[in-house]
């Protein structure tokens, strides 16, 4: 018996920010999904407990930025 548990952050993005930090570390990519305002975005990991929007995604201030991370 496995239970999966999760972990969210709600951000509140800031002009042109693309960089966000994750709710534990270190990050594990297929462990983690991202939204921006509540569509699936695709993201790189930058650091251990930072990932950033990627394609050109830059958030305008005010996008809600939704990051679940499995445990």
């Amino acid at each position: 018996n496995s239970l999966v548990q999760a972990q969210e952050a709600v951000v509140q993005a800031l002009e042109g920010q693309n960089q966000f930090t994750t709710p534990l570390s270190p990050v594990d990519i297929n462990k983690l999904s991202v939204y921006r305002n509540g569509v699936k975005i695709g993201f790189a990991v930058v650091d251990e407990n930072t990932i950033e929007l990627i394609d050109n995604v830059v958030c305008f201030a005010g996008d809600e930025i939704r990051i679940v991370q499995i445990f």
